[in-house]
């Protein structure tokens, strides 16, 4: 139903919403979809009471202050977005978001809750920033968006053109969706909170999966030679080798894949139409920076949900959460990260962009700025501790993941299992421009903690 004074309309039923490669594992096997992720719950504490919880509270609000937020109070005071006939909403709608239309990001496997319209001719365009994404598909009306709460996780919606006695208008509606999406984005594979999911496949020449292939789920830890599959990749990457780029032409897996013909790619394919996209190409550095994004902002969830736990007297509670502050910690440092064979470069204006968004410290460095060649980033922390998601973690997770870094950063303490980076002199530079750049949580929730403290006050 519409809700008149918020321009957020609540659906009588909720589809089968499967938000981008990011989100979601499906087989489109004899043109159905099939839910992969059911039975992924197991082995987390109340899981399932969890879950219910969280599909009870599914079709709320955006968070308050979130862009998605700020959208819809445009919507609800008459504000409306510019069409056109070729993309719909889409420009104008990364125009309000403040999202950078070089972040795009091309998926062709059939991982959406709209498979027919996508195939290796027709990919799925993914746009992002820090806190919010957006799918494209060619021909619908439709768009895909989510965004991360650091209460919530992901939390998904679409936005198309109201319809009138079945003729489509120029009106735009939010829809909030909820139930559908987390039954499969509320699994383990997303740390067992509402999540994203970069999914890397072996997709056929339709974009289905192929029977027995690999399927993995990529972050910023993930070997170089296992990502993108069922992704366009525009860029060059040496020596080192992708799953991007390419189909395989068997619909069942034999073990034998062709890595070289989608390697080193600067434009895509013939096949397809790149000027029907904002951006002839699908960016390598897009594409890292999105791997790193993902598994972060499940994190932030994570630890959300571990320290809610925590403050209930939950039995394990406190070996659980304080599991989640190291692994949220040893993803904010990039701790696990494997080391580059070659330099990467994109092929779009996004690296610049991005690398100019700073915060920067006095000796102009910020935690945006590329390596590309040894690494992703030059200084080994992530941009999203300047984030949204980061600030709206509670004063109990950032005491805990404060009094960790107080340890790793400024006391150099020996660390069990080894954190492969930063290294001494990294761990001077990171100290350094997050006194600068987050001077308020650094002087707080880092250098002022007590070492003696026990964990925060509950």
């Amino acid at each position: 139903m519409l809700k008149p004074a918020s321009m957020l309309r609540l659906p009588k039923y909720l589809p089968g919403l499967f938000m981008f490669a990011l989100f979601v594992e499906c087989s489109a096997a004899n043109g159905l979809i099939k839910i992969l992720a059911a039975a992924e719950h197991e082995g987390s504490p109340n899981s399932h009471q969890d879950s219910s919880r969280r599909l009870e509270e599914s079709a709320g609000e955006p968070a308050v202050g979130s862009p998605i937020a700020r959208l819809q109070e445009r919507l609800a005071a008459g504000g409306t977005l510019r069409w056109d006939d070729s993309r719909g909403y889409l420009q104008d709608l990364l125009v309000k978001l403040d999202i950078d239309p070089d972040s795009q990001s091309l998926v062709f496997s059939k991982t959406s809750f709209q498979p027919r319209r996508i195939d290796p001719q027709h990919p799925r365009a993914i746009y992002f920033n820090d806190m919010t994404y957006v799918g494209w598909v060619q021909g619908s009306d439709l768009i895909e968006l989510c965004e991360a709460d650091p209460i919530e996780g992901a939390v998904f919606f679409t936005l198309e053109p109201e319809v009138t006695a079945g003729v489509p208008q120029r009106k735009p509606i939010l829809t909030r969706q909820g139930i559908r999406c987390l039954g499969c984005h509320d699994s383990v594979r997303t740390q067992g909170v509402p999540g994203f999911l970069m999914r890397s496949l072996v997709p056929n020449t339709e974009g289905r999966f192929v029977r027995g292939g690999p399927t993995y789920v990529t972050n910023h830890d993930s070997p170089f030679d296992e990502r993108f599959g069922g992704w366009y990749v525009t860029g060059t990457h040496g020596q080192m080798r992708h799953l991007g780029n390419t189909v395989y032409s068997e619909h069942q897996w034999v073990g034998e894949f062709d890595h070289e013909s989608g390697a080193n790619r600067v434009d895509l394919p013939a096949q397809v139409v790149s000027d029907a996209y904002l951006r002839p190409g699908s960016d390598l550095m897009a594409l890292m920076v999105l791997a790193h994004e993902t598994q972060m902002h499940n994190a932030f969830a994570q630890v959300t949900a571990a320290s809610h736990r925590l403050v209930t007297d939950e039995f394990g509670a406190e070996a659980g959460f304080t599991r989640s502050v190291e692994k949220l910690v040893r993803s904010l440092l990039f701790a696990d990260e494997p080391q580059l064979q070659s330099p990467i470069a994109g092929s779009t204006g996004y690296a610049k962009a991005f690398a100019a968004r700073g915060p920067i410290d006095g000796l102009g460095r910020s935690l945006r700025q590329f390596d590309a060649e040894k690494y992703l980033f030059r200084y080994p922390c992530s941009f999203l501790i300047h984030s949204q998601a980061f600030a709206g973690l509670s004063p109990l997770v950032k005491e805990a993941v404060g009094r960790r870094l107080r340890e790793i950063l400024v006391e150099a303490a020996v660390v069990d299992p080894p954190f492969k980076r930063p290294i001494v002199e990294e761990r001077e530079a990171v100290a350094a421009i997050l006194s600068e750049t987050e001077a308020d949580f650094w002087k707080r929730y880092v250098v002022g903690m007590n070492d003696k403290e026990e964990l925060p006050a509950r």
